[in-house]
């Protein structure tokens, strides 16, 4: 009970000739191409806010990366900066070393002198003390014993030996 192609094409209400298939595939690409181009035309506006989305980012990335540019940059003469005054510094305090090492060295020089003439002072005052009082008393003054007293007297005289010569 096969039916045959003209039954089938009347209940379908298509028909199936040769004609009607090429035409059946013709409609079908206008129609797709008409749907291509419905469908491009609703996607325009998509595509120009993405090109103008692109354009705003590789601006904003040359900003950022010119930013990021003049920020290394500053960073660079910063540390220049940093550098030349701690140089500098370095250098005020090495001379600022040499220039109290020289001036110590010309006090301990000085103290020196004014220590040795204060000794030949403090020499020559014991000894006229020990000759015009006794050696007990010049022991009381100084707050040793007499025989210490003895020992200050001959450091006393050999000092202003020394000094005399």
């Amino acid at each position: 009970m096969s039916s045959s192609s003209q039954a089938a094409a009347r209940r379908s209400l298509r028909p199936h000739t040769g004609a009607s298939v090429k035409e059946n595939l013709r409609k079908a690409r206008e129609e797709a191409k008409a749907r291509q181009a419905r469908l491009e035309e609703l996607a325009s506006p998509i595509h120009l806010a993405a090109e103008r989305l692109d354009r705003l980012d590789g601006t904003v990335g040359a900003k950022a990366s010119a930013a990021e540019r003049k920020e290394k940059a500053l960073a660079e003469a910063r540390d220049k900066k940093i550098a030349a005054i701690i140089a500098e510094y370095e250098a005020k305090i090495t001379d600022l070393r040499s220039l109290v090492e020289r001036d110590m060295e010309a006090a301990r020089a000085a103290q020196g002198d004014e220590e040795r003439a204060a000794l030949a002072e403090y020499a020559q005052a014991v000894l006229t003390f020990r000759d015009r009082a006794s050696l007990p008393e010049l022991a009381a003054v100084l707050g040793i014993s007499v025989r210490a007293v003895k020992t200050v007297i001959t450091e006393a005289e050999s000092t202003l030996a020394g000094q005399s010569s």
